[in-house]
């Protein structure tokens, strides 16, 4: 039996932007789905260390509302999943291995692994991440895909997001040129006790080796010199958070104002926990302020996002940003 709730997912909005400005996203995606009208002329390996050997594609391609709506599916070509027996009065449970199935023995099957959402109305986009597929993969998807279906020509173009700012925001940074933009990341560990003359250490010491978002990049700046530390038994190293603060010396507000756009735009596939933007003459402006989300309630069936009230959930929402004025129209 099917069993029918709510779930509340977060969406941000997006300004889809092409160098050229000849197409909008919204024509872009139809173009394609005209040139590749079979899934599997849309399937491209995904550019990330997080599945290297997964593949992603639009699947669903649907006009509603006044906007085009697509998912993004991951999978792992010949990936089985394992299941657990739920048997009691044992220590540990058995792993079980299964193999994707469908009805027709003759067609392949393959798990999902994971969806992304997006909606277009122009050059606007709002976009339901997942934990495996963000922004960046879309982007870096979509300018793959689009040149492929001749939508966009590599020679002179090429597809960038942008992270939505409220209009509101926007005044406030071209009031008061940003002087420095902060980036954070809390720092998770394991622990290892270190012994009495290992190396410079000594006794009541623990090694604590740290890893978080922007550890990678932390230790390419500092020769892995963060790779591990040694703290105090009573220091906690999940307090800890590392932070990178870029400035600028300005010569003119004018030439302030687009290093500090082009570095922000640099940072836009960034959690927005981690990201802070300091004015003169304002204060701090931390990434959940700076940029234009919500979370929206769908409807879900066995755990599935039901796909009509989610297109129009999202959609709703973007005529709310266009007709309140929180971003541009």
């Amino acid at each position: 039996m099917s069993s029918t709730e709510t779930r509340t997912r977060n969406v941000s909005y997006w300004e889809a932007r092409f160098l050229t400005g000849r197409t909008t996203l919204q024509e872009a995606v139809l173009a394609t789905k005209i040139k590749f009208p079979d899934w599997s002329q849309r399937v491209l390996p995904l550019v990330s260390s997080l599945a290297p050997d997964g593949s992603v594609f639009l699947n669903t391609i649907v006009s509603a509302h006044g906007m085009v709506f697509c998912q993004m599916i991951l999978f792992e070509p010949g990936k089985h999943h394992a299941a657990l027996d739920m048997a009691k009065g044992k220590d540990s449970l058995d792993l079980i291995e299964i193999a994707p199935k469908v009805e027709d023995k003759k067609a392949q099957a393959e798990f999902l692994e994971s969806i992304l959402y997006f909606g277009v109305k122009g050059n606007h986009v709002i976009l339901l991440q997942s934990q495996a597929l963000r922004s960046r993969d879309l982007e870096n998807y979509l300018n793959r895909l689009l040149v492929n279906a001749e939508a966009v020509d590599a020679r002179d173009d090429s597809l960038s997001f942008q992270r939505g700012v409220a209009l509101a925001t926007k005044e406030k940074i071209a009031q008061s040129v940003p002087s420095k933009i902060r980036i954070g990341t809390p720092l998770f560990s394991s622990r290892s006790k270190v012994e009495e003359g290992q190396g410079d250490t000594a006794a009541g010491k623990t090694r604590v080796k740290l890893a978080g978002g922007l550890m990678p990049w932390l230790n390419k700046l500092t020769g892995n010199s963060l790779d591990e530390v040694a703290l105090d038994n009573s220091i906690d190293p999940e307090s800890i958070r590392v932070y990178v603060e870029l400035s600028y010396r300005r010569k003119s507000d004018e030439q302030a104002a687009k290093v500090m756009e082009d570095l922000t735009h640099s940072l836009r596939h960034l959690h927005e926990d981690d990201v802070s933007i300091t004015l003169p003459k304002t204060g701090v402006i931390k990434g959940d302020k700076l940029y234009v989300s919500t979370p929206l309630s769908v409807q879900a069936r066995n755990g599935n996002l039901v796909e009509a009230d989610l297109y129009k959930r999202m959609s709703e929402w973007l005529m709310t940003l266009l007709k309140n004025k929180v971003v541009d129209g």
